[in-house]
This record gives C-alpha cells, structure tokens and sequence, in this order.
C-alpha cells in the first residue's frame, strides 16, 4: 500500500462543471493539481475522499484538502462538519459548497460553521496579485479581496484553515526564497501530515509504499544523465530491487536514464540475509525439483532463473512468485530433457540477494 501521509483530497466530479456557473467557481482542478506534484516530489501519500468513500476515508486522514469543490450535497457538508468536530484538520482555496449537488446557488452555505457563510448573492470578483504571508511569497496569487488570506477557525476539537487564493498560480510565482513545495510541506505537517522523506529532483516522481517489514522507495525519471538524493529520516539498510545490497545508510543517490528511468530502493531496519536454497544433488528425467527457500520472509517476490546444461540460461523456465504462495517451488523435469547438470538462482527480487543450487539431471 502507499504510505500513509494521513492526506486527503476531496474531489467531485459535479464541482469540476461548476466553472459554467461563476466565474468564481475555480475547477478542483487548479488546486488540486500543484497537491499532487507536491505529493510525487515527496514521497507523501494521499487518499481521494468523495462522497461516497466520506464515512470509510475521513476517519484516517489528518489533514483534508478541499480545493475548488463549490458544489456540495448537504450529506456531503455534515460528513466534512463531523470530521473536523472530531478533530480533523481541513484546508480549502475558496470557500466551498456555495451550490449544492444539482449546481444551484445556495442562500446559505452548509459549511458556514467552518468558513463563514459565503455565498455567491453577492456580486464580487477574484483579483490577481502578489502576496506575502508567513512562509510564502508570490508575484501572483488569485485571491478574494474582501477577506484576509489564512483565515482559520477552531470547530469542535478541530480545525478549518481557508487560504482565500488558489494553489495553482502560486505553485508556479512562489519566490525562490520561499517555494511553494516548502509552504505545502508546513501547512500539513503542521496540522498532523507524515512526511518523513524528501528527494532533490523536483523533476522526478517519488513514490513510497509499504511492505511487510519494509518500506519501498521509487523513483522515476526519463531523462539521460540526471540523478535525485532521497532523504530519508534515519539511516536503514538499503537494498536496490533486483540488484542487491547498497549499505546502511540514510541518504540514497539514484542515477537516470532513459534506458533504466525506474529506480526502487528497499529501507529495511535490520540486515536481510540471502535465500537459503535446498534442493535435491540429482533427479531423473520426468522427476520433479523442489526448491525451498524457507528463510524469507512473507510479502518477498521470488524470481528463480534456470540454466541447462550448457550453460544459457532458459528464459522459458523463469519463474516469479511470492512467499505469500509459499516458500517452494516444484519444476518438472521433461523425459527427454538433457541430461547434465542445471543451475537455479533464486533472487529475493525485493533486496536484490540471490543463492544458487545445482542439480544433476542423470
């Protein structure tokens, strides 16, 4: 699964049409977009809560983003009033649910408890212009001139957080000295967001997930001779999947190119060990093989590569499986193979560390 960022970002496909009824009617979209590339640049994990997920999604999240969803069903309003009466924390562009559901204008806002209650009777509009707030300046910003920016109210044991300017044209005219990534980073952190880890490359896409006992780390990018630093919170053993053991450390250098743009990174808390294969020294022709590998852990990928006689190995026979099916794996031997010795190597995929077994065929 991802790692859990306690994140969540609320989106409806009705507020995404609510652009045809206001020009105040910011899209979702605009505001939601500079969150995600927040997320793939850090590693940070989010979950997309909607109406229908609202009751399952909202209790795990620390922090909801609620970016350009103007039209809201009054179910839709107390499940967001509930979560912040029980202490969650939600951050919204603009005020949201000034429709409801069926994009009619409402005279009153569901909401009001949480930002005031904003309407679109009255006529105003959005300006554009620099701001310069605790952690973040810009050379532009769309805002709302009647109200001041960061605006936060305390509800129940929670909190609600409206900033009153939208994220997508701050996300690109934030000053160097303050950048966007950094305000985002602080505003969730802040109000209980997880976000342990960082990379140096704004150009590639961080993704962290968790295993069964540790954490991946990817990293994308498809672009020759370019590189990213990920950071992470203390040092681990770390392995590269498919390659082996890098060292224990709290730093990883992942070099680019178009030809290997993927990299992913195992963090593990204590030194894994190599497959411990088992097999038997010799078969007949039609028997069977049993390799074992009982030492691995559940939740590891298994790859075992086949060699003949010859020594070339048999991409035919090459097998991927997963501890979760079990811990051995039985090849069938034809009657008319050739005889001689085979070699097997079984690869724990997810540390990169192999051990190899040879077996006679008589």
């Amino acid at each position: 699964p991802m790692y859990d960022s306690k994140i969540g970002i609320y989106w409806s496909h009705v507020s995404r049409r609510s652009t045809k009824v206001d020009e105040r009617c910011i899209s979702p979209d605009t505001g939601i977009a500079p969150v995600i590339n927040f997320c793939n640049e850090t590693g940070a994990g989010f979950e997309f809560v909607t109406a229908r997920t609202a009751k399952e999604r909202l209790p795990k999240m620390k922090v909801l983003l609620i970016m350009g969803i103007n039209a809201m069903s009054d179910n839709e309003a107390k499940a967001i009033l509930d979560y912040v009466r029980n202490g969650g924390t939600v951050i919204a562009d603009f005020a949201p649910a000034r429709l409801n559901e069926n994009l009619a204008v409402r005279k009153n806002n569901p909401l009001a408890p949480l930002f005031g209650n904003q309407t679109l009777l009255k006529q105003s509009k959005y300006v554009v212009k620099p701001i310069a707030i605790p952690g973040l300046k810009a050379s532009q910003a769309m805002i709302d001139p009647e109200r001041k920016l960061m605006e936060v109210r305390k509800y129940g044991k929670g909190k609600a957080i409206l900033t009153n300017f939208n994220f997508g044209i701050v996300a690109t005219s934030a000053d160097k000295s303050t950048p966007f990534g950094g305000f985002l980073r602080k505003l969730l952190t802040q109000h209980g967001a997880v976000i342990p880890y960082s990379q140096t490359n704004p150009e590639s896409i961080f993704r962290v997930r968790n295993g069964k006992d540790f954490t991946l780390l990817g990293v994308y990018l498809n672009k020759d001779n370019s590189k990213t630093t990920i950071n992470l919170p203390s040092a681990k053993y770390i392995y590269e999947t498919g390659v082996g053991f890098l060292g224990r450390q709290a730093k990883i250098t992942a070099d680019f190119t178009r030809a290997v743009p993927l990299r992913v990174y195992a963090a593990f808390d204590k030194k894994q060990a190599a497959p411990v294969v088992t097999a038997p020294a010799s078969v007949k022709a039609g028997d069977n093989i049993l390799l074992s590998y009982m030492n691995l852990p559940a939740g590891r990928t298994v790859v075992i590569r086949v060699y003949g006689p010859d020594g070339k190995e048999m991409p035919g026979r090459t097998v991927v499986t997963g501890t979760e099916k079990g811990k051995e794996y039985s090849f069938g031997v034809p009657y008319n193979a050739a005889k001689g010795k085979y070699k097997f190597v079984v690869m724990d995929h997810i540390t990169g560390l192999k051990a190899e077994k040879t077996v006679n065929v008589k």
